[in-house]
């Protein structure tokens, strides 16, 4: 019986921590954060030590397999922080660890599926099986193993139907699903290094022998004493017996080294140059000195930095940034998306006397390793990167800085469905760190706890050195002549759009929605292509020439008759940045266009090579989506259009207001932020809508007063907190009836164990989507009011429901969502 027992998380959607034995090898070495290898289920995976006993609460327990480390990978504050995100987000332990470290550093037990009779695969009586059934079987006779996930993507088919085809073959003898440890495992790298004898000379007549050694000793020389071994054999030409010949003669010697895949952002990057002319004005001055005594402090302050575009915000994080450096101290700066964000890293790495480290998913799994790990002993102090840089284990944290802080790519969409906003605060408090939440529009959950006190607010209510804003106008598509031949182009914004180019200045056009054509539909007979796997109809893209589902990336070639009625006069309705493109070309010969879209940046280094484009003056015209609203900060650009300013107005979402608002004035602030002060026009349907007006106002206050108004009398937050419960499953019956018994429990007599009328249930509904690659989604919302925990009320339905969940329906718990669909 073992002396130790070990508290042990799992990476996998299981709510409890399970306890297993330490052999006595490990006693000793063995310590809480620390990754073990264990037997679970079948299978091997890797897991995480989370408590150290010296008595096991059950009586038969297995044994840990192996320690992966004898340094705790996890320190003290970090699992602390796991611990608040697995309560808070009602996720697992393991799952909520797992997201905090790079993916890399797991290995997981998988299964694959292989024949179990090799050689009676093609003889198997295949009447009573399913076409599905059949399919796996034909691919496994082509090759034999394959993994569940191969034979879902390879079929086209969701993974839930694949595993009860498996099933039933696995019943009928046809195959055999064995277990085994996959996934990749990062470590350090190392390399051979080929290094001088110090104090040797070499004899000329031992040299004078073989030219080659005399050679390749001059070329180690030349390399300051040390040269890479597949450097020198692979670049340089010399072979493994001229070097052994030197390793003979005691004249170098080969050892193992360390080689970094870590890169710190380039301090010469094109994108930070001229940062030194930018200096701290009056208003960054303010907001900088009342955050420099935070911090000195120890406070555990958050700020909301309130700063029309173009105010100087950058200035105020990077002098922070600095005082915090100075102080021995490290940071974190968070930004929404890595790639759209150039010129802040950039002017950071420009800025600082300290290695600035990239963390983001667009990374290997090495390079993020590295990272981690030089930020764990000290060697990085100052770590950027999207949401999960948050983790970073730097010492010392001194402040977090989160860059455009009303974004939704700060909201992790698969479990543990955290805000990265959320943790940081909490991350800060813990740490004696300070939080500065930047924005020109702030989201109304941070305005409203700065006007109420919570968070401290400090406001940029000018451009940077007085620059003026720009001038926003409204053109009303319903009576506007248009430009050309153009019927999505207004006269106005044509006009403008000719000026710019014959002046040499940039234009920015912002339409929210990629793709050719938003659907495709048949006059005759009203069909309109949808996806097999999905609610949604599918986007045609001229890229590809293909129907694309926006949600599970299926794709079909465009119909030559419609498959209802056979008419053959198929039209492509609705507009998307490629036919915007399009007509763009036609109505000004000659302009360059650069469009950003998911579609024109899906390969590695696109958004960069636009954006250097757009650097250079290279480019006339910048179309894309929401991507051109973030980050650009490009004295060229004067004007910005925006072709379709109410589309997502009406959205059926409750932040579909503040998501246009937010959307619009931020596209907006990318004119005039040099010089004049630019223009926008917004062209739209709804001219008198108070959102757009707003806009034209560029009044943030104006917009949150009335849209917080409403939000109050609604019971919507941020007065109330919400908690989004989503049932999904293959069968739609079946997924309606459990949404149905979970509301019916809820607010049944005694239901909720929390103050009556605090807490209510909306729902159950189709989700906005309803199904989605083949799972069929109903939800329901718990709105609780913010001074009431909601957990009680989770804790109900998990102990309610979970029991209840039969084949593929599963619950999923979205705590403080940040979209409906």
């Amino acid at each position: 019986m073992p002396e130790m027992f070990a508290e042990i998380a799992v990476p996998l959607p299981v709510e409890r921590t399970y306890t297993y034995g330490v052999p006595p090898e490990m006693a000793g070495r063995i310590a809480v954060g620390a990754r073990v290898l264990v037997p679970f289920g079948g299978r091997v995976l890797t897991a995480f030590v989370v408590g150290l006993a010296d008595r096991s609460p059950v009586e038969k327990t297995k044994d840990i397999r192996e320690l992966l480390d004898t340094v705790p990978l996890i320190g003290p504050d970090l699992l602390d922080l796991c611990r608040w995100i697995a309560s808070h987000y009602f996720c697992p332990l393991g799952i909520a660890i797992r997201t905090a470290i790079p993916a890399g550093l797991l290995r997981r037990g998988r299964t694959r599926v292989v024949l179990a009779d090799p050689g009676r695969g093609g003889k198997v009586d295949r009447r009573g099986m399913t076409r599905t059934e059949r399919a796996v079987l034909d691919r496994l006779r082509a090759k034999s193993p394959r993994t569940l996930a191969f034979l879902a993507r390879s079929l086209g088919r969701p993974r839930a139907e694949i595993r009860r085809a498996l099933a039933a073959l696995e019943g009928e003898g046809i195959v055999r699903l064995e277990p085994y440890l996959g996934g990749g495992r990062v470590g350090v790298k190392m390399r051979k290094v080929v290094r001088l004898v110090e104090g040797v000379d070499a004899p000329q007549e031992a040299l004078d022998s073989s030219p080659r050694q005399r050679e390749c000793l001059e070329e180690i020389r030349a390399r300051g004493g040390a040269i890479g071994l597949a450097t020198l054999c692979k670049d340089c030409g010399f072979s493994a017996s001229v070097i052994d010949g030197l390793r003979a003669k005691g004249l170098v010697r080969v050892e193992s080294e360390e080689e970094s895949r870590f890169r710190p952002h380039p301090a010469t990057d094109v994108f930070g140059e001229g940062w030194e002319e930018f200096t701290p004005g009056e208003d960054q001055l303010a907001a900088l000195e009342e955050i420099r005594q935070a911090v000195d402090r120890r406070e555990k302050a958050v700020f909301l930095l309130h700063g029309v575009s173009g105010s100087g915000k950058t200035v105020v994080y990077i002098e922070a940034i600095k005082s915090v450096l100075a102080a021995g101290r490290s940071a974190i700066l968070l930004v929404p998306e890595i790639a759209l964000t150039p010129q802040t890293v950039s002017r950071l790495a420009r800025a600082l006397d300290a290695p600035v480290a990239l963390y983001h998913s667009a990374l290997s799994e090495g390079e993020r390793y590295d990272v981690w790990r030089k930020a764990g002993t000290g060697e990085v102090r100052v770590v950027v990167g999207a949401r999960s840089a948050v983790f970073s284990p730097v010492r010392d944290l001194g402040v977090i800085v989160i860059d455009e802080e009303h974004e939704t790519t700060y909201k992790q969409e698969d479990a543990p469905r955290y805000h990265a906003r959320e943790v940081a605060v909490r991350r800060a408090q813990t740490a004696g760190a300070v939080v500065i939440l930047g924005s020109a529009t702030p989201s109304l959950e941070s305005y409203h706890r700065a006007k109420m006190g919570i968070y401290r607010y400090r406001e940029l209510p000018y451009r940077y050195r007085l620059r003026p804003t720009p001038e926003v106008s409204i053109v009303d598509m319903r009576e506007a002549p248009r430009w050309g031949e153009s019927w999505f182009i207004s006269e106005a914004l044509g006009a403008r759009i000719a000026e710019r180019i014959e002046k040499g200045e940039q234009s920015i056009l912002f339409l929210n929605r990629r793709g050719h054509s938003t659907f495709l539909q048949c006059p005759l007979c009203g069909w309109v292509g949808r996806c097999h796997q999905c609610d949604i109809s599918l986007t045609y893209h001229r890229q590809g020439n293909a129907l694309v589902c926006h949600y599970c990336d299926y794709r079909s070639p465009l119909p030559d008759a419609c498959p209802e009625c056979r008419g053959a006069k198929l039209r492509l309705r609705g507009l998307g940045t490629e036919q915007v493109e399009e007509e763009v070309e036609k109505a000004f010969p000659g302009v360059r266009i650069a469009r950003m879209d998911v579609d024109s940046t899906a390969t590695r280094g696109a958004h960069r090579r636009i954006l250097e484009r757009l650097h250079r003056r290279e480019v006339d015209i910048l179309l894309g989506t929401q991507m051109v609203t973030k980050g650009l900060d490009f004295p060229g650009i004067t004007l910005v259009g925006v072709i379709h300013a109410d589309a997502s107005i009406h959205f059926p979402d409750l932040r579909s207001s503040e998501r246009t608002f937010h959307l619009l004035a931020q596209v907006a602030g990318r004119s005039g932020r040099e010089g004049g002060g630019g223009e926008v026009v917004l062209q739209t349907y709804l001219p008198d809508n108070e959102v757009l007006r707003s806009v034209v106002a560029l009044d943030f206050s104006a917009f949150a007063d009335l849209e917080l108004a409403a939000r109050r009398e609604a019971n919507y937050p941020p007065f109330y907190d919400l908690i989004n419960v989503v049932v999904t499953g293959t069968i739609r019956e079946r997924v309606i009836d459990v949404a149905m018994m979970a509301v019916d429990l809820l607010i049944g007599p005694l239901a909720l164990p929390v103050e009556p009328g605090s807490v209510e249930v909306v729902g159950p509904a189709p989700c906005l989507v309803e199904r989605i690659r083949g799972d069929y989604r109903w939800h329901f919302i718990i709105k609780s009011r913010c001074d009431v925990d909601p957990a009680p009320c989770v804790e109900v339905l998990r102990a309610r429901i979970r029991p209840m969940l039969r084949g593929d329906v599963r619950l999923l718990i979205d705590r403080d969502p940040v979209s409906f669909s």
